[in-house]
């Protein structure tokens, strides 16, 4: 059975310890906060703008389980309680919720996280390894089989 030594170091006249790509993880992470710090904001932004949309498609869904149209009725008092509905929907006191603050403050901490990351990426002197079979067998690219 081979040793650690052996496993991860090369010979000691060419190389010494590998060297390893530590820089792919920030950009990962990065790639992976912008894919939830982005829709993220776009939501809470939409439903600060437009908060009637959400009470509505509650309560008033306009399709069914099942995929058909539903249709409501149109008399005056049912059109009152949509409009008082959508009234107490849009009172800026309803908008910022308890809720809404841990959610936005969830959603600053990870602006932040996702800001480090990038000046952790554009501050970085070393650039993403590719894999180079080539470097590692010691050998040119245009190389032969004999050689």
């Amino acid at each position: 059975m081979s040793s650690f030594r052996d496993t991860f170091t090369k010979d000691e006249h060419k190389e010494g310890t590998l060297a390893y790509d530590d820089s792919a993880f920030f950009f990962f992470a990065g790639a992976v906060l912008c894919c939830i710090v982005v829709p993220w904001t776009y939501s809470i932004i939409y439903s600060l703008i437009w908060p009637e949309h959400k009470v509505h498609d509650e309560q008033w869904p306009l399709y069914s389980e099942k995929g058909s149209k539903l249709k409501y009725c149109k008399s005056s008092t049912m059109v009152e309680k949509v409009d008082e509905c959508k009234a107490e929907e849009k009172k800026w006191s309803k908008r910022f919720s308890k809720g809404f603050w841990i959610r936005a403050v969830v959603l600053c901490s990870l602006w932040y996280l996702l800001g480090l990351t990038a000046v952790h990426c554009m501050n970085s002197e070393v650039e993403v390894k590719s894999f180079d079979p080539f470097s590692i067998l010691g050998i040119e690219v245009g190389a032969t089989d004999a050689q």
